[in-house]
């Protein structure tokens, strides 16, 4: 929903100034904190951060607790671009969400368990379970038959009992509207983009949905930065404990031309090509960080 237009949705386009996040920060966390026992904030690698071109961090998991002190971190810095981040695209189903989320430059990533509620959900009055995504997934990687009864009903009444054959473009038709997002977030608005190893969603974590954070870079052709996170408590020297957020050097990335395919002049990711890279393609960003 636009702030000015209450019953107009709100367009997940990026915004080179959000003014929420910026608000957030100078506010609600500066204030944070400020407070005495709130652990000090501190990057390390900053120098890996290209100062001509935008980047995509990756972060193993979407904590919270995490990965909103590195925003916060990168916002004090001054220095760099602000930041995207990852948001599931089904948190743009709440009318709050789909209010704020924009204004925060969060980006609408499908899950490969949220592709398949789609067709799901109407279906059946609930969303797939993480044993079913699971158990849909198995058909297109070990090209076996669905199992439950209601796996196998959702294959024939979708699909006509051909499964892969319907979740392939369903899949790239998603991600590349993920990908124009994040092409224009990181082009026109000339933002970084966070992003994760999978999305702890509710409906499971695919090896394809930890793939998507390398596979950002990989398609859009920008330098990939794993960022890992430890906490040091505090000594007799330092009373505080501090949060420390390591930025690891580029991770050395495949030619895309494998991943995908050209469609009138645009590169569309290629479904088969990366389900069968895809375990490989998760442990990319942490095989290469020190």
């Amino acid at each position: 929903m636009d702030f000015l237009h209450p019953t107009r949705p709100s367009p997940a386009i990026p915004r080179t100034t959000p003014w929420i996040e910026k608000l957030t920060a100078e506010t609600l966390l500066r204030g944070f904190y400020a407070l005495p026992r709130t652990p000090h904030l501190e990057i390390r690698g900053m120098e890996h951060i290209p100062s001509g071109e935008a980047a995509v961090f990756l972060m193993a998991q979407p904590s919270p607790a995490h990965f909103i002190p590195f925003l916060y971190a990168l916002y004090k810095h001054r220095s760099t671009r602000y930041p995207a981040f990852w948001a599931p695209s089904s948190f743009y189903e709440h009318r709050f969400f789909r209010m704020v989320l924009p204004h925060l430059n969060a980006l609408p990533v499908p899950s490969f368990g949220e592709v398949i509620a789609e067709a799901f959900t109407p279906r059946y009055g609930r969303p797939p379970a993480p044993a079913e995504v699971a158990e849909l997934l198995e058909l297109v990687t070990e090209a076996g038959s669905a199992a439950s009864p209601t796996v196998s009903r959702f294959v024939e009444e979708i699909a006509g009992g051909d499964f892969p054959a319907w979740i392939a473009p369903a899949w790239e038709g998603a991600v590349s509207e993920y990908l124009a997002l994040a092409r224009r977030a990181m082009v026109e608005c000339n933002l970084n983009v966070l992003a994760f190893g999978g999305m702890d969603c509710a409906l499971g974590d695919t090896p394809l949905d930890k793939a998507l954070g390398s596979l950002t870079a990989i398609l859009e052709e920008r330098i990939l930065l794993p960022v890992a996170i430890s906490r040091v408590e505090g000594n007799e020297f330092n009373t505080g404990d501090a949060l420390v957020f390591q930025i690891s050097p580029p991770v050395q990335l495949p030619d895309p031309a494998g991943l995908s395919r050209e469609e009138d002049s645009l590169r569309v990711p290629d479904f088969w090509a990366i389900v069968r890279q895809a375990e490989d393609l998760a442990r990319l960003a942490w095989e290469s960080a020190p």
